[in-house]
């Protein structure tokens, strides 16, 4: 009988508080206030638990158990009578409706009524016992709801920590770009739901004239490159966030170029940083050579360390990036006529000009941030744990140093902006090896989202798996349809 008692409340508060035809509303909080009488009562018990272990009297504890359960027992007169007045409402819905009507209410009348012969047996303090308590512990579990409050989130997470994995280096492919198959494809010039030659792509290219060295310095001096594995955001959620990592990247820059006419593949390799680790450095923002080995395996990145000399000299990483076909000969890609066609690799998730990182202010050892946390927990509050932490930061400097700024204390990084005006020779990082061309990226190199609901007896409902980049920025609604014809009358009547 655990499953149906676990229901009890929820059930109460839809059939009277959502069925205003149902329900007076003199007395639309009579479900609440019993709710938070045995919430209530479930503190206390424990209370009285812990005193008891400790040998102590707990005489205001066990008087305020019994004028809990005396609410209670108020409330449960009330409802009971409610009960009977609209049996004959909910009878005119039909015998289904009829049915689990009664359903709730004997599994409703059974728990609280037990809950109140438990308290009535305790005549005074005396007569409590750890098993009694223990007892009337378990029943309140189990009537009431298990509430769950993490701060300002609905959803687990959880930080990942992903094994090594070593970028593999075979299948060998050569791509076009260094003699491969430059045949080009219908394929090569079609959107993709990656990369779509979308009205929004196709707006971006015009005003960038159409002109693939416009559109590469475009996409390397205004996408910030982010640390993660495969394609989540697509060509337009990188264009909406303005951020992405090397596969979100490419799938931007395949679009744009696409769209202005020119042949374009997606490339997947291994490469390593160019001339070594000090470039990793600073485009992770880390120092230790060993934290950024540790960063792209968290990222869920298959990489390596280069050993040398007995220390970490460089990281070898898994990567995409782009061929494109494009008039080279003239001026390295300065448009001028269409003679001189060549393919190309371009990447613009490495940026070679790196980033440039400021100096922040060393926190002042006065400031109190490590009872912020204590503090934001200490009540229930409307704002965010960083809204917080800011409006406290604020208040703490306009007091003591009103001078500085919050932004004085943060580290922050500026993309340092290359305007070369023609396509790059060459790559900006070694090509230890090719391992895939292709016109779209494969299943393997896409994040999907599944969404699974199944029976108590663990049958699914459904089962469906989406491309996470097809839920970018978008919202996700689950709908379903009432079972029987009597489940619509009684949605219905709501």
């Amino acid at each position: 009988m655990q499953r149906p008692t676990n229901s009890i409340l929820l059930f109460i508060c839809c059939l009277f508080i959502m069925m205003p035809g149902l329900s007076g509303a003199a007395d639309g909080n009579l479900e609440k206030d019993m709710q938070n009488a045995l919430d209530q009562s479930r503190g206390a018990v424990f209370h009285l638990q812990e005193r008891i272990a400790r040998g102590m009297p707990a005489p205001d504890l066990f008087a305020r158990l019994k004028s809990l359960a005396e609410d209670i027992r108020m409330s449960h007169l009330l409802l009971a009578e409610r009960f009977r007045r609209h049996e004959a409402r909910v009878s005119a819905l039909g015998a289904v409706a009829l049915e689990r009507h009664h359903h709730m209410e004997e599994t409703y009348r059974r728990a609280v009524e037990e809950y109140l012969d438990i308290v009535d047996g305790m005549k005074t303090f005396e007569d409590l016992s750890s098993p009694s308590l223990e007892r009337l512990k378990t029943l309140l579990d189990r009537i009431l709801p298990k509430k769950k409050r993490p701060i300002f989130g609905a959803l687990p997470y959880r930080n990942l920590d992903y094994p090594a994995t070593i970028p593999p280096i075979e299948p060998s492919v050569i791509p076009a770009y260094r003699g491969g198959d430059k045949t080009v494809s219908d394929d090569d010039l079609k959107g993709t739901p990656l990369a779509p030659v979308s009205a929004q792509i196709a707006e971006l290219a015009e005003s960038l004239d159409w002109n693939p060295v416009a559109i590469y310095e475009w996409v390397k001096n205004n996408i910030d490159t982010q640390w993660y594995w495969g394609c989540m955001k697509g060509a337009e959620g990188t264009l909406r966030q303005k951020s992405g990592n090397d596969a979100d990247q490419a799938a931007l820059l395949v679009a744009l170029l696409r769209s202005a006419g020119y042949p374009s593949r997606f490339v997947r390799g291994v490469v390593e940083f160019f001339p070594g680790i000090d470039t990793a450095r600073n485009l992770t923002g880390i120092e230790d050579e060993r934290e950024i080995a540790a960063f792209f395996r968290k990222a869920g990145i298959p990489s390596a360390p280069v050993i040398k000399g007995g220390g970490i000299a460089n990281i070898r990483i898994e990567h995409i990036w782009v061929e494109t076909q494009v008039p080279y000969a003239n001026y390295r890609g300065a448009v001028i006529d269409e003679h001189g066609k060549t393919w190309l690799g371009l990447d613009t998730s490495i940026k070679a000009a790196g980033y440039t990182y400021n100096q922040p202010e060393a926190i002042p050892g006065e400031f109190p941030l490590s009872g912020i946390r204590d503090s934001y927990l200490e009540a229930v509050r409307g704002e965010t744990p960083l809204e917080y932490i800011k409006s406290e930061i604020d208040g703490w400097l306009s007091q003591n140093q009103p001078e500085m700024t919050r932004e004085s204390f943060l580290r922050t990084k500026t993309l340092a902006v290359e305007e070369m005006k023609i396509l790059p020779a060459s790559l900006q990082f070694i090509q230890v090896a090719v391992t895939g061309e292709y016109t779209e990226l494969p299943d393997e190199l896409v994040h999907t989202v599944r969404f699974r609901t199944t029976s108590t007896g663990d049958d699914d409902f459904f089962d469906i798996t989406l491309p996470a980049f097809r839920l970018s920025n978008r919202p996700v609604s689950i709908t379903c349809e009432p079972e029987t014809v009597e489940d619509q009358e009684i949605i219905n009547s709501y």
